[in-house]
């Protein structure tokens, strides 16, 4: 999956480095980012 289409499900993202992100969980609610994305080679973990 590309990082781009992953990110752009997800709600308010923010990018916290280089090859990496943070968002709201879909999994609950969430005020504030505590999901962690982040692109490795070709992976997203």
């Amino acid at each position: 999956m590309d990082a781009e289409l992953l990110l752009g499900r997800l709600d308010g993202v923010i990018r916290t480095g280089e090859g990496r992100w943070s968002a709201r969980c879909p999994a609950h609610e969430d005020r504030s980012p505590s999901l962690s994305v982040r692109l490795d080679g070709e992976r997203l973990l």
